[in-house]
């Protein structure tokens, strides 16, 4: 038996920024539309698999790679080799850059800690941490795993805030754990280069330097034994990646290709005059992208928040309460949203008594109009008696603008 109750109100939009998800769509729309569906239905089916690069952290302060080595290189004393250094970095040898700082500033470690220093989330202000493209995060994979080619502590701070804590937090120096968690407790966070936290005193706990990939990502290495069992049946979803042929690239597409048959996915920005290369290369690399326009970061949040909206209706109203109620937003205006539960609801027998018979109606599918003025009421009485519903065992489903087809 099928009740529907169609409301008559205004929506109420938050502000995300200048993009809207039907002007990503456009950027690209047949592609953007296609790949979009697939990657609905991919998680639907709880086949994704995050991969966050340093773009989800930028919110906070921390800065992309490239950068932070550029800022290493300043401590070599030597002139010379310092300018091969930012040589090597501007032409994308990051991983030699790298290996050069380290073997020529033995304090290394403990600078690279300081520019990723942890408090940096920990004292994050909560508008920005709740309006990135992380927050989402928790509530769109919130029991699966999760990989990360990023030192900081981002998605810990969030997914514990959220209350769905990682099991394991695993580096490349724990592929026995790794095996470990796969067969107990999925709901862990991969970390391929390594941590960074007040606790790690020892440079050899990172991938950070051309020799440490080396030996970390070899072919016969315990943990490129283990990782593909990872892959079996899962897509990737990359988010905040540049998906550049670097290293990385390299260790996922032994990876995946170990796996074959399976599409994976990413959120990219890119230049208009650029997609077309953009796509080929994706194409080759086995990743259908969705495309905005660049700079426009903000629509990996508007993305990943429409993709929440469309298949956890439940948990995608949750993220919008919670996240309202934590930020900085005055209580003169939290106190007339609906849903904010500020004020007790009393009143509205008669109306609860009339919807309560409509759902005991025994037609298969019927529907009930809540009209009226704006300020009535409407929304919170609808809120309120489908809350009654779902105590009851009812489900309750949200049409939206988006499920409607001319």
């Amino acid at each position: 038996m099928v009740k529907l109750l169609y409301l008559n109100k205004e929506m109420w939009v938050k502000d995300m920024g200048n993009i809207t998800f039907s002007e990503i769509m456009e950027f690209y729309p047949a592609h953007n539309y296609s790949v979009y569906e697939e990657l609905k239905d991919a998680c639907q089916r709880g086949c994704l698999i995050p991969f966050v690069g340093a773009g989800l952290s930028v919110f906070c302060g921390y800065k992309g790679w490239p950068d932070v080595l550029k800022l290493l290189a300043k401590y070599i004393y030597d002139g010379s080799v310092r300018a091969d250094v930012e040589k090597k970095i501007e032409d994308g040898e990051l991983l030699q850059a790298a290996q050069d700082i380290k073997d020529n500033y033995p304090r290394m470690l403990k600078e690279l800690k300081n520019l990723i220093d942890y408090d940096m989330i920990k004292n994050c202000d909560n508008d920005r941490l709740y309006a990135s493209a992380a927050y989402v995060l928790p509530y769109l994979f919130n029991n699966s795993f999760a990989m990360t080619t990023n030192f900081d502590r981002v998605l810990e701070e969030v997914y514990d805030r959220c209350h769905v804590k990682f099991g394991n937090v695993i580096t490349p120096y724990d592929p026995d754990l790794l095996t470990q968690a796969r067969q107990v407790n999925p709901h862990c966070l991969f970390k391929l280069h390594g941590d960074i936290g007040p606790e790690v005193y020892d440079i050899k706990r990172l991938v950070f330097t051309q020799a440490q990939y080396g030996e970390s990502y070899a072919d016969n290495s315990p943990l490129m034994q283990e990782l593909p069992q990872w892959f079996q049946n899962k897509k990737l979803l990359f988010l905040g990646c540049s998906l550049e042929m670097d290293r990385t690239m390299e260790v996922l597409q032994q990876v995946m290709t170990k796996n074959p048959g399976l599409d994976h996915y990413a959120i990219l920005s890119c230049k208009p005059d650029d997609v077309q290369k953009r796509c080929i290369e994706m194409g080759d690399l086995g990743i259908s992208a969705i495309y905005y326009p660049d700079g426009e970061y903000e629509a990996v949040r508007v993305i990943l928040e429409r993709l929440l909206e469309d298949t956890n209706y439940t948990s995608y109203e949750e993220l919008n309460r919670h996240a309202r109620k934590s930020a900085s937003i005055p209580p003169t205006a939290h106190r007339f949203m609906y849903d904010s539960g500020y004020t007790a609801f009393v009143g509205r027998e008669k109306e609860f008594d009339e919807l309560q018979e409509f759902c005991k109606d025994s037609m298969q599918v019927s529907w009930w109009a809540v009209t009226g003025p704006g300020g009535m009421g409407k929304s919170r009485l609808v809120y309120e008696f489908t809350n009654k519903q779902k105590e009851a065992g009812w489900e309750i489903i949200w049409l939206k603008q988006n499920d409607y087809r001319d």
